[in-house]
């Protein structure tokens, strides 16, 4: 799966040098930003002209704070890679005026369209930090950047990333679902373990998935490893593969 999901952003880049590429965090890009960092020192590609746009900060943050997302990032892309800091955008939760800080982003995000789009997802299936809800409707796919409250599931999943005495955010700044919609060419989705298979089947089951693989995202490729979903690459039908 994480050959896989490199393999296409290596494609992207080798097609457009300079392209706007979508970031994401946590442990299921670990291995994927290692594998970039070893194709980077290969020479197979570079990430010097790539501008990184990251959906999703928690609020409130310092940037400096190691389990920002712009440390992250700068961690695991930036500092193993020859990508630029210049060029990592990230939402930005020290923001005195939360609200403000949102319009920006927003701004930011339909002023620099996404080539390819990487997306993990939580055990509860967010994506970005848009959280689920209870009575979904129609409104959800045109949501913009807001200041999300964090469900208690995903808090809890999180937490194991903040060293005892750490203060855990419960909000985060994310870009809306008609933000993404609207913003990203391509969509690449991973995921691995039993835990996370639940929530990619009800993606891939539901109208957000029917959405990613609409006429303008491509051709639709879920991958299912051991006990577990692995990558998804979005395409016009579902199709399991085994890797």
């Amino acid at each position: 799966a994480v050959l896989l999901a490199v393999d296409l952003v290596e494609k992207a880049i080798q097609e457009n040098p300079s392209l706007n590429l979508g970031a994401a965090t946590g442990g299921t890009m670990e291995p994927i930003y290692g594998e970039l960092a070893r194709r980077v020192k290969k020479g197979s590609i570079s990430l010097r002209n790539i501008k990184t746009f990251q959906l999703d900060e928690y609020f409130p943050i310092a940037p400096t704070h190691p389990q920002s997302y712009r440390s992250f990032l700068m961690k695991h892309l930036v500092e193993t890679t020859d990508a630029s800091p210049e060029n990592l955008y990230v939402p930005d939760g020290a923001a005195s005026d939360p609200a403000a800080a949102c319009e920006e982003w927003e701004r930011i995000m339909c002023e620099n369209p996404i080539a390819l789009q990487l997306h993990g997802i939580g055990v509860n299936g967010h994506i970005a930090f848009i959280e689920p809800r209870k009575n979904p409707t129609r409104e959800i796919f045109s949501m913009r950047t807001s200041l999300e409250e964090l469900t208690f599931s995903t808090l809890q999943s999180n937490s194991r990333f903040f060293k005892p005495g750490e203060v855990q955010p419960t909000r985060a700044i994310t870009v809306g679902m008609g933000t993404l919609l609207e913003s990203v060419a391509h969509f690449v989705l991973v995921a691995f373990g039993k835990e996370k298979s639940a929530a990619v089947a009800r993606v891939a089951a539901s109208r957000l998935g029917l959405v990613f693989a609409g006429p303008k995202r491509g051709a639709t490729r879920p991958v299912r490893g051991d006990g577990g979903s692995g990558h998804l690459e979005l395409s016009a039908s579902f199709k399991f593969v085994d890797v």
